[in-house]
C-alpha cells in the first residue's frame, strides 16, 4: 500500500511542481506588464544617442539587475536537453523574463532621476551556480 502511494506522490508533486512553475512566471509577467507603464516615456538605444533628441545631456551610468532561477521541471527538461543537445526552449522565457525585469529596473531607476532616454544599453549574464543567474543591464542617463 505504501508502494503503491509513493508511485502516485512522485508524478502527482511534478505535476503541481509544474503548474506553480507556469503560476508563477505569469504572475511575474503581469507585475512587469504593470510597472512598464509608468516608465513607457523613457526611450532606450543601444547606440550613443536618441534619434531626434537635439544635444542631449548625458548624465551618470544606470544599472538594473535581477538574479533568477528555472522552477525545478524547467531544470529537469534542460538537464535532459543538455544531453540530446540543442537549443533549450525550456529556459528561453525564464531569460525573457530576467531581461525584462533588469531592463524595467534600469528604467526604473532613470526615471527616478528625470531622464528621458538610456543609451549605449548592454546586457550582461552572470552564472552564479548551476540553478540561477544574474541579467544586469546598463546604460548612460540623457536628460
Amino acid at each position: 500500500m505504501t508502494g503503491v502511494l509513493i508511485q502516485l506522490a512522485i508524478p502527482l508533486v511534478l505535476i503541481l511542481a509544474a503548474a506553480g512553475g507556469r503560476i508563477a512566471h505569469r504572475r511575474r509577467g503581469a507585475h512587469i506588464e504593470r510597472r512598464r507603464a509608468d516608465v513607457a516615456h523613457i526611450t532606450l538605444s543601444p547606440r550613443p544617442t536618441l534619434p531626434g533628441l537635439d544635444e542631449p545631456r548625458h548624465g551618470e551610468l544606470v544599472v538594473g539587475s535581477v538574479v533568477m532561477g528555472a522552477d525545478y521541471i524547467r531544470q529537469v527538461v534542460g538537464a535532459w536537453r543538455n544531453v540530446i543537445g540543442g537549443e533549450i526552449r525550456s529556459f528561453t522565457p525564464v531569460l525573457d523574463q530576467a531581461r525584462a525585469e533588469s531592463s524595467l529596473r534600469m528604467l526604473e531607476a532613470a526615471n527616478a532621476k528625470g531622464a528621458v532616454g538610456v543609451v549605449n544599453v548592454r546586457f550582461e549574464a552572470v552564472r552564479i551556480n548551476n540553478n540561477a543567474s544574474e541579467l544586469l543591464s546598463y546604460g548612460t542617463l540623457v536628460y
